[in-house]
Parts: structure tokens; sequence; C-alpha cells
């Protein structure tokens, strides 16, 4: 029996004689294949710092693998891939890649902000009562808000005010 090392080659010699002196010989030639290693090429998070309730896209190549798993997302393409994930906290992912020759893994961690709430910190109308084409304001003021919008009026800045003269109670 003999092991040769992956990716070396070995020439073996045969030779023989008989009884008579007669002689023959021969070589042969063996190769011993590379393993194939894993790789992991790339393994990211588009973004890797997100507001609660934002996505992040998880990103992956592998080279030379069988099987691919992701920690929270399960079995994946063994070569590359994708997956868009909403994580609710900071979280850590691992890839871990194999092949029959040996395993990798790398790790990344999505980095969620705890994110606030909107508020509305003052929305006021004055006067409170007019009559039929008198003037009102209103006033307001919110925070932590991606939009903001005024039936009526449509979409405002965070902080302002504007004259309005309703025909009806509104």
């Amino acid at each position: 029996t003999f092991t040769g090392v992956a990716g070396a080659s070995y020439v073996f010699r045969l030779a023989v004689r008989d009884s008579l002196g007669a002689e023959g010989r021969d070589t042969v030639s063996i190769s011993v294949a590379a393993t194939p290693t894993v790789r992991i090429v790339r393994f990211t998070a588009e973004p890797a710092q997100i507001a609660a309730g934002q996505t992040t896209t998880i990103v992956w190549e592998v080279q030379n693998a069988d099987e691919v798993t992701i920690s929270g997302i399960g079995a994946v393409d063994p070569a590359a891939g994708t997956s868009t994930l909403a994580p609710g906290q900071t979280t850590t992912y691992t890839l871990t890649a194999r092949n029959p020759y040996g395993e990798v893994n790398a790790s990344l961690t999505v980095q969620v902000a705890a994110g606030q709430a909107p508020r509305i910190l003052k929305f006021a109308a004055a006067p409170a009562e007019i009559q039929p084409s008198e003037q009102a304001s209103l006033f307001w003021e919110v925070e932590n808000a991606a939009s903001v919008t005024i039936s009526g009026i449509g979409s405002v800045n965070a902080v302002g005010s504007s004259s309005l003269s309703p025909s009806d109670t509104t």
C-alpha cells in the first residue's frame, strides 16, 4: 500500500529477472490529484449597519464547496447568492462551507441601531373656533419622522405653521 501526497507525482520502476538471466523493465507514473480547498471569496452585508425595520442584503461567493450554510438562514447555493433580511437586533451570521476535504467558516455582524418612534411634540390650532371667512393657524412640531402629512394641507416639514380658512368644520 502506498499513500501519496496531494498534488505530487511518483514514478515506479519494475525490474524482473528469470533464472537464466533474462531481464525486463517497465515504469509507471502516478499523479495524486490536489484536493480542492474550500475558499470563501466574499461574505458581506450591504449595508452592515441599519436602523430597526430596515433591510440588509447578505452576499456570498464560495469556491470548491459542495455545501454552504449560513446561520439564521440555512442551506444556501454553494457557489454564490444573496439573501435580504430585516434583523430586529444586532446579529452575527456565520457562513460554513464544506467539501469532502475540509471546512471553512467566516462570520459577519449586522449592527442594528435602535430606532425611535416618531413623536408629535406639538399640534395646535389658534384660534380653535372661527367664523366663516376667518383664518386659523395650525402649529406643529414632530421628531423622528421620515415624513409628515397634514390632512387638507399635504406634506409638510417636521416643524412649521400654516394659516388656513376652512369653509366647513374639519
